[in-house]
């Protein structure tokens, strides 16, 4: 068993670690701040564009009520920084489309849908009915019942 004085010294190791991390990232991403703040502020009136940072990456989150809103600020940045946004990935439940850089990997748009949108809006396509386990501790007698035989009993 480990001491308590054990388990101390380990949790701060590994705060120690997060936070060695973390300002390796916000290091990274000082690099790009002053850019990235002029690309953004020509948005400042049209645009609701919430600024983040999360994973050594910044976050540009745009409410969008239909995609095509959201091309002016992805064309703004990868002019601004000579990168390419090549790939898209849709967070449907969250009604968020995400806008990556395969070869830029600290700056990602998210282009969020915005509540009643008439043009752009998350839809249900389908349901999905999955089988999730259902556990208790059994103990003595009833411990011995392996999985695979109560999965028999029930079918």
């Amino acid at each position: 068993m480990r001491t308590a004085k054990q388990v101390i010294q380990s949790s701060t190791e590994a705060i120690a670690n997060y936070v060695k991390y973390a300002t390796q990232d916000i290091i990274k991403l000082s690099v790009y701040a002053d850019q990235l703040d002029r690309v953004l502020s020509q948005f400042e009136e049209s645009h609701q564009i919430e600024l983040m940072q999360s994973s050594g990456k910044f976050i540009v989150r745009v409410p969008v009520a239909k995609m095509d809103e959201v091309v002016p600020v992805i064309e703004a940045l990868e002019e601004g920084f000579g990168i390419e946004f090549d790939s898209t990935e849709d967070v449907a439940n969250y009604g968020w489309r995400l806008f990556k850089c395969k070869d830029y990997d600290w700056i990602r748009v998210d282009a969020e849908v915005k509540q009643g949108s008439e043009e752009c809006r998350k839809v249900i396509v389908a349901y999905e009915t999955k089988q999730v386990p259902v556990y208790e501790i059994k103990c003595g007698e009833d411990a011995a019942t392996p999985d695979a035989q109560l999965e028999a009993v029930e079918a």
